[in-house]
């Protein structure tokens, strides 16, 4: 072989390699099950379960008139929740996991989702009455939906893949759309909006978690 061929081998094998690479660039990767994308949608499940599980409870039919401003947030957390799930199913990723919450975020302290709710708040809020009532399912749910912004705005510093950035994009609003209708409820009335604070991240100097 004459090392002109040999030079035109080895600049075609060149070519070839640089094509293969760029195409791995290009093609979207399926997110795997240590990703910010798995872990985000797998938080978010399971954050939300105590919302639906007070959102769907019979203290919430019971609160008269202000049943009907949170009639139809059950319904959009359980479809966007339905959606994310049949993403994790597309991945062959399960939507429960034995891995801490937040290890995904990588600042955030994990273990439990921010502005979780406990079932012993639930639990509580059934021995209170009127407008005490509704105030203490409210408040729930506003740091309940300030959490869920804080993690998706988390996930949109770290992702990737455009179908769960999208997932994020749709939780703020929705969320922040719920905190707009809470706030509102206490102002007509006279009364301080319910006020929450993020966990302390476990890195102080990286505070934005991706905004």
């Amino acid at each position: 072989m004459t090392s002109s061929r040999q030079r035109q081998l080895l600049t075609v094998g060149g070519v070839a390699v640089l094509v293969i690479g760029l195409a791995l660039l290009v093609v979207p990767r399926e997110p795997g099950g240590g990703s910010p994308e798995v872990g985000f949608i797998q938080d978010m499940i399971s954050h939300d379960a105590a919302a639906l599980e007070l959102l769907d409870s019979q203290l919430v039919s019971e609160l008269g008139a202000t049943a009907a401003l949170v009639d139809g947030w059950s319904a959009t957390i359980a479809a966007s929740d339905g959606g994310a799930a049949s993403l994790l199913e597309s991945w062959n990723q399960s939507p429960s996991t034995d891995r801490l919450a937040l290890e995904w975020m990588g600042h955030m302290p994990v273990g439990t989702t921010p502005g979780s709710i406990d079932p012993a708040v639930i639990s509580a809020l059934t021995t209170e009455t009127g407008d005490d009532q509704v105030a203490g399912v409210l408040a729930a749910m506003s740091a309940h939906s300030r959490g869920a912004v804080l993690m998706a705005r988390g996930l949109l510093g770290l992702a990737s893949d455009d179908e769960t950035r999208s997932f994020a994009e749709a939780v703020i609003a929705e969320r922040n759309g719920m905190v707009v209708d809470i706030d509102r409820w206490f102002l007509d009335r006279g009364l301080l909006t319910p006020t929450w604070i993020a966990p302390m991240t476990t890195d102080p100097g990286k505070l934005d978690h991706g905004d």
